[in-house]
């Protein structure tokens, strides 16, 4: 049997979104949870607190694309589409990128999982 290889990553970048139940422990917590049902290995996690989802660098994001540049990633998580990008192109950008370098891109709340053909397409 194969374990996966999962990072993971979690950004907030107000106040107020803390206070709506997107809290970065609230984060963690869910991205935990996706990994223990993957029975996979976690091995990182990465995060921005007070960083805007529509910039394209991000040190918590950079760090994540560093580890999986490095190779050995099968599995990219966050919980949400809007925690990675807040555009289509940037999202479509991370997931070509991951892609090149073995790694797929699973968002929990969507059910978005590029590993799939459902979720390639």
């Amino acid at each position: 049997m194969i374990t996966l290889r999962i990072v993971t990553y979690a950004r907030v970048s107000t106040a107020e979104q803390v206070a709506m139940g997107t809290s970065l422990e609230d984060q963690r917590t869910r991205l935990r949870a996706a990994v223990l049902a993957r029975a996979g290995e976690h091995i990182g996690h990465f995060e921005d607190a007070g960083v805007s989802g529509s910039l394209a660098r991000r040190p918590g994001l950079d760090a994540l694309r560093q580890e999986v540049l490095k190779g050995g990633v099968d599995l990219a998580i966050a919980t949400k589409i809007d925690r990675v990008s807040r555009s289509a192109l940037g999202l479509l950008n991370l997931v070509e990128e991951l892609r090149g370098h073995g790694c797929h891109l699973v968002l929990i709340d969507e059910g978005l999982d590029t590993s799939t053909p459902a979720g390639d397409l």
